[in-house]
């Protein structure tokens, strides 16, 4: 076999590439079928942004496969034919953004319904509304020039001409999923209670949030890292295949843990009234003088209904979505027998 058509490492991490990306690919088949599955009362609009979601991580996976397989079989050891821009490759990029751009608008929806429930200065909520507004408008835009410009490539897997494009994109959305991860961070930081349990929820929340934000950043880190140390072979592409993924599967587990975190917050609740007040039974007669019972019984006041919405109120992070499709709280008092 002559040396110019011997495979390399990079061939290799492309195709390992696409093996992790259709591996992500099906968790987020299963976590959408989950997810129509527990959430039927949900908007009609966001059960078809979760469907248009799993149709561009479909269309995505589709392009990776046919990009590999043109460059990899059809044109195996064609150096020609390797420098070639092929339709799949603008499409996957196209698939990218477009995607990419819906998940961080989902979020910033989500941020915007936090946010009405936890500020309640109007001119604060109308400047993170024009603050968001412009954030979605800078992505868009952003998002067309990467188009736009990707359109225009003929040839060259190292994008000549076009890496400023590739660079001023990813920053932008790296700088768009730390400033969502900060908003959602502090708003869930300001919604907390003071009852344990609903603080630790938040707090496990944060962590998500957080944990998410560097992970999607991290990975657009080393796409970057990757394009500018070989940008003339498949490394960076096979990072590519998974990028998208982590968007769409962690927007995804967000919307499906509700129903975990709804579970934990219907969950009893034991409360000693150890200083509970105490009431003659009503069935029991009192002496005029105050002396003696006929029939003495103690009772304690049970704490249910009057109790349920301060003990653990439904945090706001969940939204407008769930709010009064709470399960009656259980709350059980101490009792006592007849003394």
């Amino acid at each position: 076999m002559p040396a110019h058509i011997i495979p390399t490492p990079e061939y290799g991490a492309a195709l390992i590439g696409l093996v992790i990306g259709s591996i992500l690919y099906g968790m987020t088949v299963l976590q959408a079928i989950t997810y129509f599955q527990k959430y039927q009362s949900d908007p009609l609009w966001m059960k078809v942004c979760v469907a248009v979601l799993c149709v561009l991580d479909t269309l995505h996976l589709c392009f990776s496969v046919h990009m590999l397989y043109f460059y990899l079989v059809d044109n195996f050891g064609n150096l020609i034919a390797i420098t070639e821009i092929i339709w799949s490759l603008k499409g996957l990029g196209t698939v990218q953004v477009l995607l990419i751009w819906l998940v961080q608008c989902l979020y910033l929806v989500r941020i915007w319904k936090l946010s009405r429930k936890i500020i309640t200065n109007a001119k604060i909520c109308t400047a993170l509304l024009a603050g968001l507004i412009v954030t979605v408008l800078l992505a868009f835009g952003v998002g067309i020039m990467f188009i736009v410009k990707l359109e225009q490539l003929k040839q060259g897997l190292s994008m000549a001409g076009f890496r400023w494009a590739i660079f001023f994109a990813l920053s932008v959305t790296i700088a768009i999923d730390s400033l969502i991860a900060v908003v959602m961070s502090f708003l869930l930081y300001r919604s907390q209670t003071g009852i344990k349990r609903t603080d630790n929820m938040l707090f496990t929340l944060i962590q998500y949030i957080i944990g998410t934000g560097i992970l999607t950043s991290a990975a657009s880190i080393i796409y970057i890292v990757l394009y500018v140390v070989k940008p003339n072979t498949f490394l960076y592409l096979a990072q590519e295949f998974s990028i998208t993924r982590l968007y769409s599967n962690s927007f995804l587990a967000m919307m499906n843990a509700r129903s975990g975190l709804r579970g934990q917050m219907s969950e009893p609740v034991e409360i000693n009234l150890g200083t509970a007040l105490r009431f003659v039974s009503p069935s029991s007669s009192l002496d005029v003088s105050g002396k003696h019972y006929q029939s003495p019984r103690e009772t304690y006041m049970t704490a249910r209904s009057s109790l349920e919405g301060q003990i653990i109120p439904p945090p706001p992070c969940l939204g407008s979505d769930y709010s009064g499709s709470y399960e009656d709280i259980p709350i059980h008092s101490a009792t006592t027998g007849a003394v």
